[in-house]
């Protein structure tokens, strides 16, 4: 099955947020690099969502991997054949 993904407002301006910090605390290549394997790994939740199983203690349907420094949730509509990325949480933070 083919799935699209998208990234809501929110996860936007997280993910900046956190490549800012990226970049101020390890530099602008290290933050390229970062980026880069976020998306990467954005791309493969995408063809294959349902690699990871529902997390009811984030809410209804939500999902979520941990990649280094960074958690990825998102929620999938199998109906529409649409991942939703809706965040770009630090570990650091309180899910």
């Amino acid at each position: 099955m083919t799935y699209r993904g998208i990234l809501t407002e929110e996860a936007k301006a997280e993910l900046d947020h956190e490549i800012a910090y990226s970049k101020e605390r390890w530099g602008a290549r290290q933050a390229t690099v970062y980026k880069r394997e976020l998306l990467e790994r954005v791309r493969k939740i995408v063809h294959s969502p349902m690699l990871y199983p529902l997390n009811p203690d984030l809410g209804d349907g939500l999902r979520f991997v941990r990649h280094k420094g960074n958690y990825i949730i998102y929620a999938l509509d199998e109906e529409k054949k649409l991942v939703l990325i809706v965040g770009f949480p630090s570990i650091y933070k309180q899910l």
